[in-house]
């Protein structure tokens, strides 16, 4: 493992007899190497699985111990009436290595963008017209927050990384990897949550969760002070605010919507088929109209007041989750449906046309993450990733995911797509893998996984919400 990483570690115990009476288990680890905080499960009488974390702060170097498993029929912590042939010695040998870095220097692509928002910009595709020098992927630094707790993918603008922990709000230089500032609300100690940022201008936005209230603050990007609040921002935790200019929206649990613009006018919309159980897909902010799925159809939101321009029937009507969208182009819109439930089996790839208000195309079936880069949808789908011929739905070619990466019904659980103009970024729960779009194989890989960002400048960022945050260099 790498310094700062947090996997999850499974031991797995068969029994070879019946134990009689009650069957307490304790796991101890007397040198400290493993975390005191385990759970363990038990099948049945004879299966057992134990899921253990490394200790926060584990440095780099060799760690080794014993874990010591306790069988008791009394109360696993006093032990005095063990099971025969407990307690069990497993050794064990844990090799951290330092995740190390190279601060080189960094200039801008004049082509690229900033990435200011979820998934890079208002279209949210997830693309950055940059291309990838495979020979320099490598470890740029590590960043850790000084409230201690894990701090999501950040928003890049001019140089500076914009993160949000569960307690505030942080600057990091690019450059340096050092902290530029902190924003800390008022009453941080009551929160309970807060969103991914957002950043626009000079301003930096992100909702912050106290439970019976949400407010949206905006701090001054170069120096984190406090500009205002709109309180009652009722706003999911999930994704940052859309902000374009002087409008700012937000999806809210239960499939509806509030916008906000500068002046302080609040807007807020309940989409109609959508139920109190609804999630809407995250918005897209394109030209004159909001776009959002939810309640089984697409809608095109006046996006001066919400009013309802026109909804778009979805592929199943009674799909009731938008998972992702983005927008492909002016009139074509891409979105992953699904049920209520989450089942990845009812996951559906459809594109919306929405010049003629109808479907385009829509392929059903184990779709969990999209990005986008021309004329090409990059989806993850099952145990593998496909580039998908975005006019068609065909499917061109497909990268497949290595055995072994974390799963979730059944599937290989992907957590985010990037794509550049060469390479194609593949982050899992516990590694990231740059595909090389014209070979279609790995050609560089990395032990942390999580959700993407790239820098103007050239600077790939991968969270994963329990880990310090790290940086790479991609050029």
């Amino acid at each position: 493992m790498t310094e700062g990483e947090d996997p999850e570690i499974t031991l797995l115990a068969e029994a070879t007899h019946d134990l009689p009476g009650k069957v307490n288990v304790a796991i101890v680890d007397t040198v400290g190497v493993f975390s005191s905080e385990m759970s363990i499960r038990a099948w049945n009488t004879h299966s057992y699985s134990a899921y253990l974390h490394t200790a926060k702060g584990l440095g780099a170097g060799i760690h080794e111990g014993t874990l010591t498993v306790k069988l008791c029929q009394d109360d696993a912590k006093i032990c005095a009436q063990p099971h025969a042939g407990s307690p069990i010695a497993l050794p064990y040998r844990v090799e951290v290595k330092s995740f190390g870095g190279t601060l080189s220097a960094l200039a801008p692509d004049p082509a690229a963008a900033e990435w200011l928002t979820d998934k890079g910009d208002l279209r949210r595709t997830g693309y950055v017209n940059t291309s990838v020098n495979v020979s320099r992927l490598g470890p740029r630094f590590s960043w850790t927050a000084p409230d201690g707790s894990a701090a999501v993918v950040p928003v890049i603008q001019a140089g500076i990384a914009y993160v949000t922990t569960k307690k505030g709000m942080y600057a990091i230089d690019e450059q340096s990897g050092a902290t530029r500032w902190r924003y800390t609300p008022a009453n941080a100690s009551s929160l309970t949550g807060v969103s991914r940022p957002a950043v626009s201008g000079t301003r930096v936005y992100a909702s912050f969760d106290y439970n019976q209230y949400t407010n949206l603050d905006s701090v001054d990007s170069a120096t984190g002070t406090f500009v205002r609040t709109l309180p009652s921002w009722k706003a999911s935790m999930s994704t940052a605010p859309a902000v374009d200019g002087n409008l700012l929206v937000s999806k809210q649990d239960g499939g509806s919507l509030q916008a906000v613009d500068t002046s302080g006018q609040t807007y807020s919309v309940q989409l109609r088929g959508s139920s109190q159980w609804a999630v809407s897909a995250p918005p897209v902010i394109h030209g004159s109209a909001i776009y959002t799925y939810t309640g089984g159809g697409l809608y095109v939101l006046n996006r001066g007041n919400l009013a309802e321009i026109q909804r778009i029937e979805g592929s199943v009507a009674q799909l009731d989750f938008g998972a992702d969208a983005m927008m492909l182009d002016d009139t074509h819109m891409a979105v992953i449906e699904n049920d209520m439930y989450g089942n990845l089996a009812a996951a559906t790839l459809t594109s919306f046309d929405i010049a003629s208000a109808k479907i385009a195309w829509s392929v059903k079936g184990g779709f969990e993450q999209i990005a986008a880069a021309g004329k090409t949808i990059y989806a993850a789908r099952n145990d593998r990733v496909a580039a998908i011929d975005a006019a068609t739905g065909t499917e061109l070619w497909s990268w497949p995911i290595p055995a072994g990466a974390p799963r979730k019904d059944d599937a290989a659980t992907v957590y985010d797509l990037l794509a550049t103009n060469n390479v194609l970024f593949v982050a899992l729960a516990n590694s990231v893998y740059a595909v090389d779009l014209a070979t279609r194989t790995s050609v560089w890989s990395a032990t942390v996984g999580g959700h993407l960002a790239l820098s103007k400048n050239g600077v790939l960022y991968v969270a994963d919400g329990k880990s310090p945050l790290r940086a790479f260099n991609v050029r």
